[in-house]
């Protein structure tokens, strides 16, 4: 065999040992995340898990305004100050591990029926399906967008509204709204007691503002 024949044989063969033993590379199962990246610890993995979750348990606020609503305990709610004495009540509903929030407020109204806020309202759209719905004993109307889901309702002069911001879960946010709205109900404010024991009328305690709303048994 001519010397020029075998270095071409023999180069073949080096060629296709080559590539047998390195497509036949066994892959590194420690690091499937291509690119470098860092594959997500168990514990991480877990932390995602519990985000953007409602818990079973609620927690029940009550408004020296005179109403009630259960919400999710991995939920807070805190007050927003005001200075406007038409504002009764104005709540805030979020957590640490979503970015939608819910925002109760309660002020004084000119409306002689709720359907009237919708003509001169820019918050809900001229296409916007508006549902009747029930808040605690009163006709409330409900209308959704692809962002929010609000309700109002019209207690005497006092204006509800429960604006709902879905924020990165819209699940989630619907179904903290839900847990809000189903609950919501009215109780009348409790007069703080005397030194004797008693109920009364002295102290911080104000009555000028009460709801005309069922009241609440229990």
């Amino acid at each position: 065999m001519k010397p020029k024949i075998i270095i071409i044989v023999i180069s073949a063969a080096v060629i296709t040992l080559i590539v047998f033993f390195t497509s036949n590379k066994p892959t590194n199962m420690n690091s499937p995340v291509p690119n470098g990246k860092k594959a997500a610890s168990n514990e991480e993995r877990g932390l995602k898990d519990k985000r953007n979750t409602v818990s079973v348990k609620n927690k029940m606020y009550i408004d020296p305004a005179g109403f009630q609503f259960s919400y999710p305990d991995n939920f807070d709610v805190s007050k927003k100050d005001s200075d406007e004495e038409t504002i009764y009540s104005w709540l805030n509903v979020t957590s640490q591990d979503s970015k939608g929030s819910v925002e109760l407020k309660l002020e004084d109204s000119q409306l002689d029926m709720i359907d009237s806020w919708f003509k001169n309202n820019k918050e809900a759209s001229s296409d916007a399906e508006i549902n009747k719905v029930k808040l605690a004993d009163l006709d409330a109307r409900q209308f959704a967008t692809d962002s929010t889901i609000t309700t109002v309702a019209l207690d005497k002069s006092v204006l509800i509204k429960i604006k709902t911001d879905f924020g990165n879960s819209r699940d989630v946010m619907t179904t903290v709204n839900d847990r809000i709205v189903d609950s919501f109900a009215f109780k009348a404010p409790e007069a703080p007691q005397t030194a004797d024991g008693s109920s009364g009328s002295s102290g911080s305690y104000d009555d000028s503002v009460i709801l005309e709303g069922e009241e609440i048994i229990e």
